[in-house]
């Protein structure tokens, strides 16, 4: 089913972009100043995760990648699966979600952050072709 949200882009993860799913992704790095113009305009810096598929998918599609704007609640959870030391985060695995909650008096699906995903499953070889028998 299409989401009304999915109709105005934005650069940062959002609800809508989960569909409902959960979404295991990989670490790519982790901003530590992303500006962000908030309500009314005013410029913050705040922390920002960006993933290997997202930066894949924006390159197949020609778009800008998107990226996680960093809560506290969120990095809590990575913090305790992989470690108080950010710069060790690439390549480490997480699952996002969409949750339910009140932000300002009202209703509104959040992206939120699930213990550890799975390692990325890895290319397998494939056996050498034989020639038949002559």
């Amino acid at each position: 089913m299409p989401d009304y949200e999915l109709l105005f882009p934005s650069k940062y993860l959002r609800a809508a972009d989960l569909r409902g799913k959960d979404v295991a992704l990989t670490i790519a790095r982790v901003a530590v100043n992303e500006p962000v113009v908030e309500k009314g305009g005013a410029e913050k810096k705040k922390p920002a995760l960006y993933f290997t598929e997202t930066a894949a998918a924006a390159q197949r599609n020609g778009e800008e990648e998107k990226r996680l704007i960093l809560k506290r609640s969120c990095g809590n959870i990575i913090a305790k699966h992989h470690g108080k030391d950010y710069d060790a985060w690439p390549g480490k695995r997480i699952v996002l979600y969409s949750s339910p909650e009140f932000h300002f008096g009202k209703p509104m699906d959040v992206v939120r952050v699930r213990d550890v995903a799975a390692p990325a499953p890895q290319p397998q070889p494939q056996p050498a072709a034989t020639e038949p028998a002559k």
